[in-house]
């Protein structure tokens, strides 16, 4: 198995849990960013909501750079789809 299913699959006979730590957040972004290098958008797209999720989980008040690393990402992704997938998030964005 490689690292990356090693990470992703879920942790077993913990029903409910959400690793909401921040070194999974930077892990997110980090395979976000790899598999937008790769050319996967819609792979890079969940990793990075992934991240974003946790990365607001734990910061509800207020932001830090974890989110606007994230949220800059999450900004390139769809940018770098030619296809406008993504289109709709761009807008909201």
């Amino acid at each position: 198995m490689g690292s990356r299913q090693a990470f992703v699959r879920k942790p077993p006979d913990r029903p409910g849990h959400a690793p909401i730590h921040p070194i999974t957040a930077a892990a997110y972004y980090s395979l976000g960013c790899v598999e937008h290098m790769r050319g996967n958008f819609d792979n890079a797209k969940a990793y990075l909501d992934r991240a974003m999720a946790i990365v607001q989980h734990r910061n509800r008040d207020r932001g830090d750079g974890t989110m606007a690393r994230v949220m800059w990402k999450m900004s390139v992704v769809p940018k770098s789809e030619t296809f406008g997938t993504f289109q709709e998030d761009v807008t909201e964005l």
